[in-house]
């Protein structure tokens, strides 16, 4: 999805959650090419905040925003995804457990971020497609999840 082809009035909270997905997109991309284990844990610990912090404007702000807008249209979507949120967090939880080298990290950390690529591709293509079509209103939106996002950073930073 193009940041430049969405209407104003969802503009700001979508772009805001494309440029989370794309800033996750990039440092798995680092993490693949970097070859210092201490440089790959620091960047594992960037994409578990970074994830952890967008399913948290995600799960309370965003998806039960879109429930009352229209749970007809997006439950199913909605529903999905917070499964899939789990699945992430949970894989999140256990490489921060981990060192890399570990047994299983790479694989961890392969199978997030293909998890993470599902999740885009789903909310980019259908649910915010679907946001943009029904023209819901997202006014306001952003500003909430601007906070909650730094919020969380700041509190759960290391």
């Amino acid at each position: 999805m193009n940041i430049t082809d969405i209407p104003a009035a969802q503009k700001p909270a979508l772009s805001m959650l494309i440029e989370d997905h794309r800033k996750v997109a990039k440092l798995v991309k680092d993490y693949q090419s970097e070859k210092s284990q201490s440089k790959q844990k620091e960047i594992v610990e960037e994409i578990g905040l970074a994830l952890l912090a967008h399913t948290e404007i995600e799960e309370k702000l965003f998806y039960p925003w879109l429930r009352e807008k229209d749970a007809d249209t997006f439950a199913d979507m909605l529903d999905e995804a917070l499964v899939e949120h789990t699945a992430i967090k949970d894989i999140v939880k256990d490489l921060r457990q981990m060192e890399p080298g570990d047994e299983l990290y790479d694989g961890k950390v392969t199978v997030v971020s293909e998890f993470v690529e599902h999740h885009v591709k789903e909310e980019e293509d259908e649910m915010f497609n679907e946001v943009i079509k029904r023209k819901v209103d997202l006014n306001g939106l952003d500003e909430q999840m601007k906070t909650m996002k730094e919020d969380f950073i700041a509190k759960h930073a290391q």
